[in-house]
């Protein structure tokens, strides 16, 4: 039987040789350990400071740009839309000062703002009464909320199409496309599905317009709106008006990317897809104006972009 008092001993012993090992390993090799790893902080230390600096010259050197973008913003889209008139349909869930500085890059370039549309998210026909009310409205048979959507872009499209591609002529015409409007889009306002915030004059869609249609977010969309988008832009568009799709850079939505993929849509509807820049509002505005002289392009960096900004026009 081994002794309790020498196995205690036989404890002690170890862990005295062991509080030995760690003193003497620590006198060793502590000091060139400890050196090295203040070495290395130093180091890391330094060049973080060194990329702090970095990144303070790249913000004020973006800042520079941005002012310098800013102030020729009207020197590069002045008289661009000289007196044309623009209906800006905006989708709900949009930030709204998106919508109101493309207004104001607008007004920069000599247009009017007549009009602008929001379309409510209403029209994801979330409940059957919904459905059943916006087929009553665009008188469809179908019972499919996709296909119900497509029929009132549509009916949308072709009644401002009809109201804007008026620069003159037959006076009745003229009228009957503008009470056209006014009745669809007081049917649509009282069901829920549109507001219009009238900014000048008295038709919501006058003779000699323009069309743009923003919107887009980072938060998920309320229905298949790229497709709706779509299919409106490229109805105002197929009847002969100059027309542009506007979204954020940051939206998930796909509007931009939705036109240019549309096969039907692409060749016939401009798009821009960093609407919430200065340099998304100028290529907006610009695009406009080239989309009015049937020059039709896909603008920003996203996918299916093919330049910055558009081309200006000769002469």
């Amino acid at each position: 039987m081994i002794d309790f008092r020498y196995h205690l001993i036989s404890i002690i012993a170890v862990l005295l040789a062991l509080g030995i090992g760690i003193f003497a390993g620590s006198g060793f090799l502590g000091g060139p350990l400890l050196d090295d790893l203040e070495r290395r902080l130093g180091s890391l230390q330094e060049k973080n400071n060194t990329y702090k600096d970095t990144n303070e010259d790249l913000r004020s050197e973006l800042a520079l740009a941005g002012d310098f973008v800013r102030a020729v913003e009207p020197m590069l889209v002045g008289g661009s839309l000289s007196d044309e008139r623009v209906v800006v349909f905006e989708l709900e869930g949009t930030d709204s000062a998106v919508v109101e500085d493309l207004l104001g890059t607008v007004e920069q370039a000599g247009g009017v703002s007549v009009s602008r549309v929001l379309l409510r998210d209403k029209l994801a026909l979330e409940q059957q009464t919904d459905l059943d009310q916006l087929a009553l409205i665009v008188d469809s048979t179908d019972d499919r909320p996709r296909e119900v959507r497509r029929e009132a872009a549509q009916d949308i499209g072709i009644a401002v199409a009809a109201a804007g591609s008026f620069a003159g002529g037959e006076p009745r015409g003229v009228a009957s496309a503008a009470q056209d409007v006014d009745a669809l889009f007081e049917e649509l306002d009282r069901a829920g599905f549109l507001s219009v915030d009238q900014l000048e004059g008295d038709d919501p869609v006058p003779p000699g317009t323009s069309f743009v249609i923003a919107g887009g977010s980072g938060e998920p969309a309320p229905y298949e709106v790229a497709a709706f988008v779509a299919e409106l832009a490229r109805v105002i568009a197929h009847r002969g008006s100059g027309v542009i799709v506007a979204e954020p850079r940051a939206s998930v939505w796909g509007l931009a990317t939705g036109v240019r993929e549309d096969e039907a849509a692409t060749d016939e509807v401009a798009t821009s897809d960093q609407a919430d820049t200065i340099e998304g509002r100028i290529a907006t505005v610009l695009g406009l104006a080239a989309a009015g002289r049937g020059e039709v392009g896909d603008y920003g960096i996203g996918p299916g972009a093919t330049s910055l900004l558009p081309t200006p026009p000769s002469g």
